[in-house]
């Protein structure tokens, strides 16, 4: 097998799952800021590295719950 079949194939983002994130981000729905208790759940639940989530909380990263992934402020703000 080529290098280029073992290589995962990068997803591309579609117009409507940037129309679903633009409302989530405008909504604030979903959002939670990275509190202690939610890093120590991400990391026991979800195997995360304890050290990056604290890097994320300490650079104002939101979690998306309806996501399972991490937003900054200045990604929310660009989806005004």
């Amino acid at each position: 097998m080529g290098k280029g079949k073992r290589l995962k194939k990068q997803k591309n983002i579609t117009p409507r799952q940037t129309e679903k994130i633009k409302n989530i981000l405008a909504s604030g729905q979903g959002l939670e800021p990275l509190t202690n208790e939610l890093i120590e759940k991400l990391v026991s639940t979800q195997g995360l590295p304890l050290k990056d989530l604290i890097e994320l909380q300490k650079g104002g990263a939101q979690y998306s719950t309806t996501r399972n992934s991490f937003f900054f402020p200045t990604e929310i703000e660009g989806f005004d």
